[in-house]
Formats: C-alpha cells, structure tokens, sequence
C-alpha cells in the first residue's frame, strides 16, 4: 500500500492518467482484500473517471466489473433493490465494453456474475441466458476446463429447478469433453456430474455405474500422486547420499628443510 501510494503521489505530479488509474485501481484491491469495501469503491469509481477521460476501454471494463461485484456482495448484505440494480448495472456496462473488444475470458467471468445474480433475484430463465452465452461464448476459445466448468454450473442450475432431462444432457456434454481430453481429474469431476443426474432422474443403475468410476478415476489419481510423491522422494534422497559421500580434500602442506 506504502508503495502504491508513493506511486499514485508522483503520477499526480506528472499528470500520467493512465498510471492514475493504475494507482487507484491497485489500491483499491488492496483496499477490498483488507476488507474496506466501501473506501476500495470509490478508489475504483476515480479510476473509471481517468479511464473514461484516457479513452481507456480495458480499464474502463475491469472496472466496471470490479463496482459490479462491489455492489452484488453489498446486495448479498443488504438485499437493497438499489443495490441489485446498481451490482447488474455496472456488470451489463462491463460486458457490453468487454464483447467489443473480444476479451471472451472476461466476458464469461461477466457473465457467470450475471448469472449468479439472476438466480439470486429469482430470474431462472435469464439465469439460463446468462449461463447458456458463456458456453457459447467459451466455445471459441477451445478451453476445454473452462467448458466442464460452466457445464458443471448448468447441470446443478438445471437439477435445482428439476429440469432433470436437461441436466442430463449437460452432464453428458461434460462427459464427452472429459473422454476427449483423458484427464483423470476431468474424467472424475464428468463422472460426478453424470451420477448426479442420473439420480435426479431415477436412473439407479446408470447413477451407480458413474459413481463407481468417479470412484476409481479418484483412486487412480491418488495413485499417481503418491507415485510422484514417492519418486521425488527416492531421488532427494540419493542426492542427499551421493553429496554425504562427497568431501573436500584436504591439501597437503610442503615442508621445505
């Protein structure tokens, strides 16, 4: 912070907007991770002034996004319609600067908040809007991990709801992009995805089929791990033996008669 503030006093001197709004930013999330929350919002409400004033369009989208969770977790306390209003506000500005300069990771980031606040409020089928654009969104950025894990939000949004069919065919598409990596962790958390939605739908057989193999993807990676585990171990340790075996010579001294 003592450094951040050095820094913000100097840009001030020189008039350097851009490093202004850097300032303001980074002591702002200094200020939200101490848990000052209100000060950190109107250190990001400044640095939008120097982003807007820059022409600064990345600036101006991560802070927007920044005010937009400021306000959804002042709405989580006190459950102020102003607050929602204002939380979904900043996000939508967000969104609508991030689409346009195609940063896809910020705008599904965006729009998982967007989400999250739409099934808060009770809004299931915008919720669904919200969460269906990010998987059509990470689609093109052939992130297979960030796919299972919208997948993922989608099969328990789709049980919570009882839309059992769906969720199904969610888990599915999880589990197919799971198979295509072959990744055990993945296999794991597509299989858990797939005992889930089974279950919802009565299917027993099926739901005890993938429990088994989550079960043993899960065995298998502590397998690996303690292997790793083992063989970094081994290989310490003949280290250390062969430097145990390893003295410095002592040199002999010449007497001269």
């Amino acid at each position: 912070m003592k450094s951040h503030l050095q820094a913000l006093e100097i840009r001030e001197q020189i008039q350097d907007t851009v490093g202004l709004l850097e300032s303001q930013l980074n002591i702002g999330n200094i200020l939200y991770r101490r848990g000052n929350a209100r000060e950190a919002a109107q250190r990001y409400r400044t640095a939008l002034y120097y982003a807007r004033i820059s022409g600064n369009q990345r600036g101006q989208g991560l802070l927007f996004n920044n005010l937009g969770s400021y306000f959804r977790d002042l709405w989580a306390e006190t459950e102020a319609q102003i607050d929602l209003d204002s939380s979904q506000y900043y996000l939508s500005q967000s969104l609508s600067i991030k689409n346009s300069m195609s940063d896809f990771r910020g705008s599904i980031n965006t729009l998982s908040q967007l989400a999250q606040l739409a099934r808060a409020d009770g809004d299931d089928s915008l919720a669904q809007q919200y969460l269906s654009e990010a998987l059509e969104v990470s689609d093109g950025l052939q992130d297979q991990e960030l796919q299972i894990s919208l997948l993922s939000e989608l099969v328990d949004f789709n049980l919570e709801k009882g839309n059992n069919g769906q969720a199904l065919a969610y888990a599915k598409n999880a589990m197919e992009i799971a198979e295509e990596m072959n990744t055990l962790f993945q296999i794991s958390s597509a299989s858990g995805l797939m005992a889930k939605a089974y279950e919802a739908a009565g299917d027993y057989p099926n739901a005890l089929s993938y429990t088994k193999r989550k079960l043993e993807s899960e065995q298998e990676l502590n397998r690996n791990r303690n292997k790793q585990i083992t063989e970094d171990l081994l290989i310490k340790y003949e280290s250390e033996k062969r430097k145990s075996k390893i003295r410095p010579c002592s040199r002999s001294k010449s007497i001269w008669i």
